[in-house]
């Protein structure tokens, strides 16, 4: 079966397509397809956002297919739950990966508690237009400067230390990030559910 994933981030189908290796399902994105544009990311929740973007893909790619999209917050206690479903664009539109990565670290300059958690929201559609929805979380806290470049269209990656770890997510390979990340775990659980409920 295919899976169409809504996103144009290179690194966000890598991770998933690792995910889904070894099984039937084959990872397709909608940059493959051609498909201009993405669903507004104006809602209040993450799961708001996930299922913006998935039905905006579910319109547009041929019929017959499971369509994906995920949305992703960062949400940082001494911030007061910043920037959370407004992580994308926190430091303004048009803003790059690196200046959004570098208004983090001027809004956590002198905070003590760095702690932070991650979730991530997978909305996934059948062909008949029944969704569903997937979770993950990843607790863990943010480094006071970056040792490794940001990850395009992942700003947070190269600052954000997972519980229990030593590499910041950027630091890390791919698999290793998919064992335990926020975005790992609502991918993997996507992959349990088509395993078990798609013939």
């Amino acid at each position: 079966m295919n899976l169409i994933l809504a996103t144009g981030n290179a690194r966000k189908a890598e991770e998933g397509a690792a995910i889904l290796a070894h099984s039937n399902i084959r990872l397709l994105t909608t940059s493959q397809l051609g498909v201009k544009g993405a669903g507004a990311e104006d809602g209040s929740m993450l799961e708001q956002n996930a299922l913006s973007k998935a039905w905006y893909a579910y319109a547009r790619v041929p019929e017959g297919n499971w369509v994906a999209a995920d949305d992703t917050g960062l949400f940082i206690p001494a911030l007061l739950g910043q920037p959370g479903v407004h992580s994308a664009r926190w430091a303004g539109e048009g803003a790059t990966t690196g200046d959004t990565m570098r208004y983090c670290l001027e809004r956590m300059r002198g905070q003590r508690d760095r702690s932070a958690l991650f979730r991530t929201v997978v909305a996934a559609i059948e062909p008949d237009g029944t969704a569903h929805i997937f979770q993950g979380r990843l607790k863990g806290h943010l480094l006071q400067e970056p040792r490794v470049l940001p990850v395009a269209n992942m700003p947070y990656a190269a600052l954000f230390v997972p519980e229990g770890e030593e590499l910041s997510l950027a630091e890390m390979t791919i698999e290793h990030e998919n064992a335990l990340s926020h975005r790992g775990q609502a991918f993997s659980k996507l992959r349990q559910f088509l395993e078990h409920h798609v013939p």
